[in-house]
Formats: structure tokens, sequence, C-alpha cells
């Protein structure tokens, strides 16, 4: 992950959850994870960290990015610096060393400070970078095929995480809830063979969301309604709020 601030440490902290909940222990998840800031590789000798990025830091000498990329045969990187053009030819070059389909999620917003441009990853990977990136992005034309940009962005899971606290009453939203909503998205996705869902069926994804963490709420157990409907689906779809307007005639 290149941007070491709060951003990053949230995205890293979801990923240790998840992996935690895949059956690695805590020590494991977070040596897989490796978080640079502008001085390059957080380590056990790095300066002025804070308590959450300690947690990351790695028992091998300072390297910049490319080096980290080499060094760990990572094959997923997440920009969340607000550094524009950070992630070099070379950058992607190093990714593709580690699998021939990296995932390259440039997240910083706005485009203005992206570290990379997608239409440039893709032109550098041949076409076989996986990219999403936090701002609108218009599909990529590559030797005559068209390829999506995913816009990874909060709005695929809010809307459904929302509902679903409206539709259960939970009494706090807790971290295998989030999980859950980040699972079903992953899902969705792969039934479209895409990296993320289409921004375009938000109605659709949110009520996916919405049932799957309701659920969850229900399992573990913190929902507060009386009375479970047997059938969420058609109770969270009935809870949709649909703006119907009445016809006026000029008199």
């Amino acid at each position: 992950i290149f941007g070491a601030g709060t951003a990053g440490i949230g995205i890293a902290k979801h990923i240790v959850a998840s992996l935690v909940s895949m059956g690695l222990d805590k020590e494991q998840a977070y040596a897989l994870i490796y978080l640079i800031d502008k001085d390059g590789l957080i380590t056990d000798k790095s300066q002025n960290v804070t308590d959450q990025q300690r947690l990351f830091a790695k028992k091998m000498s300072a390297c910049n990015l490319d080096e980290v990329i080499s060094a760990t045969r990572a094959n997923i990187l997440i920009g969340t610096s607000a550094a524009k053009g950070s992630f070099k030819q070379s950058t992607i070059k190093a990714m593709l060393l580690n699998d021939p389909r990296p995932m390259i999620l440039i997240l910083s917003n706005p485009s203005s400070r992206m570290e990379a441009d997608p239409s440039d990853v893709i032109t550098w990977s041949n076409g076989s970078a996986q990219v999403a990136c936090g701002s609108p992005y218009q599909n990529v034309v590559y030797n005559g095929q068209s390829i999506k940009i995913a816009q990874c962005n909060n709005f695929l899971s809010f809307p459904g995480i929302g509902m679903a606290t409206v539709v259960v009453k939970p009494k706090y939203i807790t971290t295998e809830m989030l999980l859950e909503a980040s699972l079903t998205l992953s899902r969705l996705a792969q039934s479209q063979n895409s990296l993320l869902p289409d921004l375009s069926n938000y109605k659709s994804i949110t009520i996916n969301v919405a049932i799957s963490v309701a659920r969850k709420a229900i399992e573990q157990g913190i929902a507060t309604i009386d009375d479970f409907p047997d059938d969420l689906q058609s109770h969270v779809e009935k809870m949709i709020w649909r703006a119907e307007y009445m016809h006026y005639r000029a008199i």
C-alpha cells in the first residue's frame, strides 16, 4: 500500500480482518501487507511512525516502492498517497514480474492526484493489469479491445450497509458486517467478470449488500427487530423508497 495515512491504514486493517476471517492469524495477516510512505517502506527502524503504522513495520532495510515490489513478490498495489505520478512504468513492470495480471488500485482523489493514469497502466502492462480507481474513468481502448476501468467507490457499499441497519436495527456495526458487504461486492463482480460491479446497477447492488449485511447482523445476534421476516429479500425491497411524482396539469 503506497500511502500510509489514515486511508491506507484503514484499508490495510480491513484486509487484515478479511485474511483473519479466512483462517490466518493476525501475525500472518500483518506480515503480508507492506506500507510505504514518502520515506519508503515502514520498518522497525522507521522514525516518527504512528502506533497504527508500527503494526505493519517490517524487519528489513528501508527501500523504495519498486524495490519493495521486487523483494516481496507483491501482486496487488494500492495507491492512497495523493502523490500524482508515483506509479512509474518501472513500477508496473515490477508488478508484472510477480503476476501476469496484477491488481493496480489507484484510489487517490481527485483525478489530478492519481498515482498513475489508468490508460498508462494498461499500456505499460500490455493490457493485462486489472485496474480500478477512485474517480470515474472512461474505458481504455488497447489493441482494439475496450478495457473497463472499475470505479472503487464507497457508493457501492454504503447505501446497502445503511439499508441493512434500517431493516434489522443492529445494536452496532461490526467488522464482520463490513466484511460481508465486501464479500458481496466480490461475488457480484465475479458474475460480471469484472474487478468491481458496475455502478449502473446500483439498485441491485444496494439490495444484495443490504440482504447480506442484515443476515450477518441476525447471525451475530445483534439485530433488535422483534420479528425477523421469513423472506428477507422481499422485506428489503419493500423498504426501498422510490421517487414517484404526481403529474400536474396547468389550468
